[in-house]
């Protein structure tokens, strides 16, 4: 009798009248794993069908969560996964849009344990995971700590100067985009450094994005270089998605 192949970290979820079991497995399952490497897979009752959502070479996926309504599953992976996102091959916690694609949560640099044990909500709108990493700017002794993050969240923030003398302004535009699957409530910014970009940007649906513009008006104290890094999230939550900086000198 031929050896049955591995299965490892299931978990399973209803969804309607259906059944998902999403697992890591060695097993060349669908014909796209022939170098037997250890891989996410996605089973599903319905015809059965089964989904791999990963495809690696070496190092491992593992830590699979399935939110009960089978919209979204994470894991954490010391591959570069989705490409370019994870070339110092830390771990890092990633999420699959289930029928879509596999996008990186997070993006810490190599060292420690890295990022693990991700868990997601019910409804797949957040997740949280332990990690040693500095994920927030508030972790700096790299102490294991527990995170919790808006999923689909993405921040990006460009600068109107590179330069600036005491008493000008700094002119700040941050983009918000929710590239999840879900709607997201209560979307807020926090900046480290300009205040005037702390707002509360509400609602984004699926697919959603705003831009806030914000100014900060150089100071002696920030003579030499300013840095200022913003995160969002959503939910009214204290810990971040993700974090952007833009730094500026002041002569």
């Amino acid at each position: 009798m031929p050896a049955l192949p591995r299965l490892r970290a299931a978990l399973t979820a209803p969804v309607d009248a259906a059944s998902l079991i999403a697992f890591r497995s060695t097993a060349n399952r669908v014909s796209t794993n022939g170098d037997a490497n250890q891989e996410i897979f996605l089973w599903s009752a319905t015809g059965p069908t089964t989904t791999q959502v990963t495809a690696t070479t070496g190092g491992a996926s593992d830590g699979v969560s399935l939110s009960s309504d089978g919209t979204r599953l994470v894991f954490k992976s010391n591959r570069d996964v989705v490409g370019g996102g994870n070339t110092d091959l830390t771990n890092e916690i990633f999420a699959y849009e289930v029928g879509g694609a596999v996008t990186q949560v997070t993006d810490t640099p190599v060292g420690g344990g890295g990022n693990r044990f991700p868990v997601l909500a019910g409804d797949g709108s957040s997740l949280a995971f332990e990690s040693d990493r500095d994920v927030t700017g508030s972790n700096a002794d790299h102490n294991f700590e527990l995170f919790r993050t808006a999923c689909g969240l993405e921040v990006t923030m460009t600068a109107d100067q590179a330069a600036v003398v005491v008493g000008e302004p700094v002119d700040y535009h941050v983009t918000v985009h929710n590239g999840g699957a879900l709607a997201l409530t209560g979307v807020y910014l926090d900046a480290t450094g300009a205040p005037a970009c702390n707002q509360f940007v509400g609602d984004l649906a699926s697919g959603a994005s705003t831009t806030v513009d914000c100014s900060y008006v150089a100071t002696l104290a920030d003579v030499g270089t300013h840095t200022n890094a913003v995160v969002a999230d959503a939910g009214r939550a204290s810990t971040k998605r993700r974090q952007r900086s833009s730094s500026y000198s002041t002569p």
